[in-house]
């Protein structure tokens, strides 16, 4: 057993064995963070492109039309566009910022080498991980491609249902 190794083992496997501050920084910061920035530079850029694109529609769609006013579809795409922008800004906070939060509050342990609750430790990494974990459901279900079969399956088994209720109903 070397030397800095304790009578029972505990110290030799520690992550700070494998992983000194040095590298932890290095991915807290100069990876994982300017990822996610990218990734909401990136979101902010679609939007943008999308928002320029629906101008373009609407302003066709009014030289059509030759009016000057929107018209009823030009509003609905307006608000549609709007609830767009709404529900990306609100699952990216949503998702990222508990991770965040967690990502520091890591980094804050390790620079103060102190000890912390263990339930303090689950809690905020399960919210942190678990939240980052929700993107793909919320994105899938936000796709009509996903949604719609399961909708469907849904409305049979509801109609199928109720059928088999109209005639239990007649038999009493």
């Amino acid at each position: 057993m070397p030397a800095n190794c304790s009578t029972n083992g505990t110290a030799c496997c520690s992550y700070r064995r494998v992983f000194p501050n040095a590298f932890i920084y290095l991915e807290v910061y100069g990876l994982v963070l300017p990822a996610i920035l990218t990734i909401a530079g990136m979101t902010g850029h679609v939007l943008w492109i999308t928002r320029g694109q629906l101008n373009d529609i609407c302003r066709l769609h009014r030289s059509v039309e030759r009016g000057s006013q929107a018209s009823d579809r030009e509003q609905r795409l307006n608000l549609r566009y709007t609830r767009c922008v709404v529900a990306v800004s609100l699952t990216f906070l949503a998702c990222w910022v508990p991770y965040l939060i967690y990502m520091h509050v890591c980094i804050a342990f390790l620079i103060s080498d102190t000890k912390w609750n263990s339930t303090t430790h689950i809690v905020l990494s399960c919210t942190g991980i678990g939240s980052m974990a929700v993107v793909p459901l919320v994105l899938g279900l936000a796709n009509r491609q996903y949604t719609e079969p399961a909708f469907k399956l849904l409305q049979k088994l509801r109609d199928r249902w109720r059928r088999t209720q109209g005639t239990e109903d007649v038999a009493i």
